[in-house]
């Protein structure tokens, strides 16, 4: 899965199967950030522009991006759109996307939706003690 067309490939699953609960995109090194941006825009489009009805349309409860070189601030904004999209997600593994940094990492926690239900969060290694976290942001 690649980019944004991986991204739109991924939203089309999980409005194909509205009960999925899991998914597991784990290194999917192609994905990167615009394929989160994308996920995160189709997710969106899809539910309702009401904050309160965000994601009714998606029963995910856990996102694995590991190692899906996601980066920067960019990549920081593209997973807390996701958040924002799915606001019902409990876990979130963003492990080993050393580029997020701690810019990244600040900008997934800027982005937390009102009412995140998340319970489970798996940082990148030392990804919040880093400077910039390195290119592909935005």
């Amino acid at each position: 899965l690649e980019g944004e067309d991986g991204g739109c490939a991924v939203a089309v699953v999980l409005q194909s199967f509205p009960f999925l609960e899991e998914l597991r995109l784990a290194s999917n090194w192609g994905f990167s950030t615009p394929g989160a941006e994308r996920l995160a825009a189709e997710l969106a489009a899809a539910g309702s522009a009401d904050p309160d009805t965000a994601g009714a349309g998606c029963s995910l409860r856990s996102l694995d991006l590991c190692e899906c070189w996601l980066a920067g601030a960019g990549g920081g904004a593209a997973i807390a759109a996701v958040l924002r999209a799915a606001p019902q997600l409990e876990t979130l593994n963003i492990s080993s996307n050393w580029e997020l940094g701690a810019v990244g990492i600040r900008a997934v926690a800027a982005g937390l939706p009102e009412g995140c239900e998340l319970r489970v969060v798996r940082l990148p290694e030392g990804g919040a003690g880093g400077g910039g976290g390195g290119g592909g942001g935005g």
